[in-house]
């Protein structure tokens, strides 16, 4: 009796904070840390792997800024990943017609014919995933819109579009204010595509360096550079800086982050639907003895070198925390 009169002090401040924190976050379960004899109040307490990576992301402080889809409508669930390519699709048609405009206005283009301009302009990007490029006024937009356009086109011609996006970057500084930080970003995709990560990298990188230059980043691509970045140093075996690019992609407000962090984990369980980020759950199942055993000694390895790294420990940490166990 005077043991639980010891601890009532604690249970009661407990409970308080649970309901505190339930009411406001909803993330505790609405159980009763008394019930069954309050074997609650002496288990290990819940952790979750979005809250502990956001604390993790507290550390790191961008000075981008994230640009959400602004033609973003409410969705139901299950149909957000199939439209926001669509919805990616139409923000980018959106700024670019902005951006051609600004540059009117501005006297950064100078067409014979501005209605005529304005036209080619807006056709040309209506056409970007058509069979044909219509002709158009020469400007760092045409630039972007032949490399968009062979991008779009496939495989076999990504050579064309990088070859059209250098050109774009090697205009004079004064002719590229509008799209040069669009062709960088893109040129880090496309090498990211091509599996030369070193390149991507570096193409990351100056497109942050371009926009804090002063170059129009109307889609906020300085921001997606980071977990772009990431990826490209997660293909190449970095977990270390993969993970400080990927909190910083967190710490920006992109959530998708959650997901990429979770890559970082050596012995994480498959991450369904991310094909870049491991083998799926049905291909490792269908793996040999022999394969299982390679695989788990190279998690194991890869997991003591995890501990060598300060933030890749607490990541680590975080992950066993928060993954939930069943009871015996």
């Amino acid at each position: 009796m005077s043991r639980l009169f010891k601890t009532l002090p604690a249970l009661v401040v407990m409970a308080w904070c649970a309901s505190d924190l339930r009411a406001s976050t909803g993330y505790l379960p609405l159980e009763i840390y008394l019930d069954e004899g309050g074997k609650n109040v002496d288990a290990s307490p819940e952790f979750y792997w979005e809250l502990e990576v956001e604390r993790l992301a507290r550390d790191f402080h961008p000075t981008e800024k994230l640009v959400l889809p602004k033609s973003a409508q409410p969705r139901t669930e299950g149909t957000e990943e199939e439209a926001a390519p669509n919805l990616r699709a139409e923000d980018t048609a959106a700024a670019d017609v902005k951006d051609f405009d600004d540059a009117l206005k501005e006297g950064r283009i100078k067409p014979a014919g501005v209605a005529k301009a304005a036209q080619q302009h807006k056709t040309a990007r209506d056409s970007i995933n058509s069979t044909a490029l219509p002709e158009e006024f020469a400007s760092e937009f045409a630039d972007y819109h032949r490399g968009a356009f062979a991008y779009h086109q496939g495989k076999e011609h990504w050579d064309k579009a990088r070859n059209a996006w250098e050109e774009l970057l090697k205009r004079p500084e004064q002719d590229r204010h509008y799209r040069s930080v669009w062709a960088a970003f893109m040129l880090g995709k496309l090498a990211l595509k091509f599996g030369d990560y070193a390149t991507a990298v570096n193409w990351f990188q100056r497109t942050r360096e371009l926009a804090k230059s002063g170059f129009a980043d109307s889609l906020g691509m300085a921001a997606d550079s980071y977990g772009w970045e990431g990826r490209s140093e997660w293909k190449q075996e970095h977990p270390a800086k993969a993970a400080a690019l990927f909190l910083t992609q967190l710490a920006l407000g992109d959530e998708s982050a959650f997901v990429s962090l979770k890559a970082l984990v050596p012995d994480r369980e498959p991450i369904e639907g991310m094909l870049n980020y491991g083998p799926e759950k049905e291909e490792k199942e269908k793996a040999s003895e022999q394969q299982k055993r390679e695989e788990e000694q190279n998690s194991v390895s890869k997991l003591k070198a995890a501990a060598q790294d300060p933030l890749l420990r607490r990541l680590v940490t975080a992950h066993i925390l928060a993954t939930a166990s069943s009871p015996p």
